[in-house]
């Protein structure tokens, strides 16, 4: 209760505060912090705790909403191997209705699940979309494996942050969380279920230019900017190798470079099969091959 409590003074002190923009994130923020405990006291609850969850993607929607995007976004070494000399436009837009028809049933959670994934859907597939052309992803079968490849992270776009609270994370000092809470504060979120962990958390915001903003506030990830560009990021880390099993439509490689293994191969494959055939429509007849 103490976490719920503490939770419920931010929403307080977040009123405190002067611009307008600044008082509404904050006590978004706060929200967020107090459903996370109320996940944790609730855990015997699934049907509570399912609740809990869903209201958190919401809030997390209305954060992205809210913030503006930085003005820019620096690229660090660590991660300039792989680069392109042009950005070559893919000339189609990527039909979202069809992605929403396509990919709701496929789970079991079917229709009920209708109005978060297509919220989920419109967010952050135009962005992703433009942030994959300015890192090479430029051709419709690299498109539509790394589109196949989020949407088995996402749960077929149902989720962009882990079911799970992050409790099993506590105390994982591989992960860098060394301090309490770390591990709920730290969880999995994003396109690609990363980052994880402070460290991660914290090299990324440091390599996208966006000093201690990720770790103080490790909810901006889910901001559709931060996302895609955190997908970009994981790509070129992955070096030249991603990208060539991107082209060549390895999906068992890119699997591999992006779980160690080959987690979820068969749905993985699925996905990257839809998106194929999506792009192969009429409607999409001058994709980029």
């Amino acid at each position: 209760m103490a976490a719920i409590d503490r939770a419920h003074q931010e929403r307080l002190s977040a009123q405190s505060e002067d611009n307008p923009q600044a008082r509404l994130v904050n006590d978004l923020r706060a929200q967020q912090d107090e459903l996370g405990a109320q996940i944790l006291f609730f855990e015997e609850d699934p049907e509570r705790v399912s609740q809990l969850r869903d209201q958190q993607i919401v809030i997390a929607h209305q954060i992205a909403a809210t913030l503006q995007p930085p003005n820019s976004v620096v690229e660090n070494n660590a991660v300039a191997s792989v680069k392109t000399a042009t950005v070559t436009s893919v000339n189609f837009v990527i039909p979202l209705d069809q992605i929403k028809h396509r990919i709701v049933d496929y789970f079991s959670g079917g229709p009920k699940d209708k109005d978060n994934v297509d919220r989920i859907v419109d967010l952050y597939i135009p962005t992703l979309q433009e942030e994959l052309k300015k890192c090479g992803v430029d051709d419709a079968t690299s498109l539509a494996n790394v589109l196949g490849q989020v949407a088995n992270e996402t749960a077929g776009f149902r989720t962009v942050q882990e079911y799970a609270s992050g409790k099993e994370y506590e105390g994982r000092t591989e992960l860098g969380n060394t301090n309490p809470g770390d591990g709920p504060r730290f969880k999995s979120r994003g396109l690609l279920g990363f980052p994880t962990g402070r460290a991660n958390y914290t090299s990324l915001s440091q390599e996208l230019g966006y000093g201690n903003r990720l770790v103080d506030s490790p909810e901006d990830v889910l901001t559709p900017e931060i996302a895609a560009q955190a997908v970009c990021y994981y790509l070129k880390k992955s070096g030249q190798k991603m990208f060539d099993a991107l082209k060549n439509d390895d999906v068992v490689t890119v699997t591999k470079l992006i779980t160690g293994g080959t987690n979820g191969l068969a749905t993985r494959k699925d996905f990257v099969s839809i998106f194929k055939d999506i792009f192969s429509q009429k409607n999409t007849a001058n994709v980029k091959q």
